[in-house]
């Protein structure tokens, strides 16, 4: 029914010829139809809760450390990025369990278990038992058995979409294919698995983010216009997404994160591959005046966050996704703005 309806929305005659570029083969309404069925899907997918808070053994500094060294692993097997964020969504899913078992000493373990059931999902040639062995000092039998138990205390159920990764190409025509905005936006999507965004927030949501930064970063302004396309794509207003894009980008402004250089996530994308991307984007936010990134950013009593700019104080609740499934259609899908709404009153 969704998609009858958008398939009368204006969107289609804006975009159905920039996606038509991307592959002869291509349709617009499966693109339209998987963008849907994912967005749905995410819903069940997101973690039910953030494991990190409250936890004096694996907190978010230790999740990040892990989260880099599976990064690390991804490099040197030459996975695809797919793999590392299925990977991560494992871990997670997986942390949120009770009883998972899970000790000090077998945490990084159960990250090259996770990558190592990813890669069975999305490599051509699935990383084999043998390659992941050499990278621990852990035995097949131990390494076999976590595997199952992970697999069972999740319901044998994976991700059916690359999370972030996949927003962001589904976005790639409102920037009209700009190969610096998209490798920016792949840059902030892996940083917020790094810190750990991905337990809180939807993957559509993070994306949006991750490719307005990107605009800003490339075209030193945010207009407009582009936030109503965004909105037209998915649905999301600017105030959906912004507490991802500032966190995002303070993590990058603080002097006192001396991690943000010294990961393997910051390393690949200061790469020429990745068109230094990393050392870019750390120049242009350093210029970037506080008309587009606030000077403040402070939580108050009443569970709010103040943004104090030059101008004026905005004031933006803290809003963390619910993973909880049971709900009916149209609260999964939370994109029946503008674009269903016009469609549907048509």
């Amino acid at each position: 029914m969704l998609s009858n309806l958008l398939r009368d929305s204006s969107i289609t005659s804006e975009n159905e010829d920039h996606y038509k570029q991307m592959d002869v083969c291509t349709s617009w309404d499966i693109i339209k139809e998987s963008y849907i069925n994912s967005r749905i899907e995410e819903k069940y997918y997101i973690p039910n809760k953030d494991w990190t808070i409250n936890n004096n053994i694996f907190n978010i500094n230790k999740r990040a450390s892990l989260i880099n060294h599976l990064y690390q692993v991804k490099s040197k097997l030459k996975l695809y990025p797919e793999t590392f964020e299925i990977s991560i969504n494992l871990l997670d899913r997986y942390m949120t369990t009770e009883n998972n078992g899970i000790c000090e000493e077998n945490f990084y373990l159960l990250g090259l278990v996770c990558i190592f059931i990813a890669s069975k999902y999305e490599e051509v040639q699935p990383v084999t038992l043998k390659d992941m062995l050499r990278l621990t000092s852990n035995n097949k039998k131990e390494f076999l058995s976590l595997e199952i138990t992970i697999l069972t205390k999740i319901g044998y159920s994976r991700l059916k979409y690359s999370p972030i990764l996949y927003y962001i190409r589904y976005l790639d025509p409102l920037n009209s294919y700009n190969i610096s905005i998209r490798t920016i936006a792949k840059y902030f999507c892996n940083l917020s698995y790094l810190y750990g965004l991905n337990i809180k927030y939807k993957a559509s949501r993070i994306a949006s983010a991750c490719v307005i930064i990107g605009y800003i970063l490339e075209n030193g302004t945010l207009d407009s216009q582009i936030l109503n396309s965004l909105e037209k794509l998915t649905g999301y207003i600017f105030d959906d997404y912004f507490y991802i894009l500032y966190s995002l980008i303070v993590h990058i402004t603080e002097d006192s994160n001396d991690e943000h250089v010294n990961n393997s996530i910051y390393n690949d994308f200061s790469t020429p591959i990745n068109l230094r991307i990393a050392q870019y984007t750390d120049e242009k936010i350093k210029k970037l005046s506080d008309d587009i990134f606030p000077v403040s950013f402070y939580k108050n009593n009443e569970n709010k966050y103040l943004i104090e700019s030059n101008k004026k104080l905005v004031v933006f609740p803290i809003q963390e996704e619910q993973s909880t499934p049971n709900v009916e259609f149209g609260k999964i899908l939370k994109i029946g703005l503008s674009i269903w709404n016009t469609a549907y009153s048509r």
